[in-house]
């Protein structure tokens, strides 16, 4: 039950993420921590010669990825799921604590994690003078 649970919710994600406007099929990736009273989501879009960054709308996402992390007992709770859509393909790599050293708290990760999965590209953030999403 608990495998056709954690099934369901990561199909649901899938789909919220395809239903996005801004969802490339050069490859979109998502990415969630979970922990103990936080909640923290990035999402990252191949657009060909760069890599285009923005923050999720957490109402679409907060409940499932709580939900899929209170599907493992406490000691066995993955602390990062990243999610990847390429093409008409997915792939779901879960990180748990101990995938971690010192670079958890490293404010880079995310980005390299983006560039390992579309290549050496440039990340392009949002400015916020135009808005969260300005650009994408």
């Amino acid at each position: 039950m608990n495998h056709d649970q954690k099934a369901h919710l990561l199909h649901q994600i899938g789909a919220t993420l395809k239903a996005d406007r801004r969802f490339s099929l050069l490859g979109t990736l998502f990415i969630c921590s979970l922990g103990d009273g936080f909640v923290s989501m990035s999402l990252f879009w191949d657009r060909g010669n760069y890599i285009a960054h923005a923050i999720p709308d957490f109402d679409k996402f907060e409940d499932d990825m709580i939900e899929l992390g209170e599907l493992d007992a406490p000691d066995q709770r993955w602390l990062e799921i990243q999610y990847l859509l390429k093409g008409k393909q997915s792939h779901v790599n879960v990180l748990y604590e101990d995938d971690f050293g010192e670079e958890l708290f490293d404010p880079a990760r995310r980005s390299d994690s983006a560039q390992r999965h579309f290549g050496n590209k440039r990340v392009v953030y949002p400015t916020w003078r135009d808005g969260p999403t300005a650009g994408l």
